[in-house]
């Protein structure tokens, strides 16, 4: 059940194009002759309203209303509602969020650290 309450923020997550959230987007639009395939963009909105209607169906068997669960920080609470947990666990789940990907950003920068050391003492 734990996992139930993450899957609106791991379905926003997993529908981000990856450009956005690397900025690596370098595509000059005003000089290609073609755009790209729309087949991406609608595979992504049939899963989006997958997982709308699939969360809709819970939220209604747990009789709430169905309109919660497309409302961002609404629906957590709905969630917490149903699976019997107080509200201020929503600020649990967010916070845990933004220190999941703290800890892995700093990871990644004493990774690059150590390599750097690495390639400094190789070369002495």
């Amino acid at each position: 059940m734990k996992s139930l309450v993450k899957l609106p923020l791991i379905a926003f997550c997993l529908l981000l194009p990856g450009q956005f959230l690397l900025a690596q987007e370098t595509t000059d639009y005003a000089t290609s002759a073609a755009g790209g395939s729309p087949v991406p963009g609608i595979i992504g909105l049939l899963i989006g309203l997958l997982i709308i209607v699939a969360m809709w169906k819970v939220f209604t068997k747990a009789s709430q209303p169905g309109w919660a669960s497309i409302i961002p920080i609404y629906n957590l609470y709905i969630w917490c509602k149903i699976v019997g947990r107080p509200w201020w666990w929503i600020l649990l789940m967010l916070f845990d969020q933004s220190f999941s990907l703290r800890r892995r950003a700093r990871g990644a920068l004493q990774d690059r650290a150590s390599e750097f050391r690495a390639s400094l003492s190789k070369s002495s």
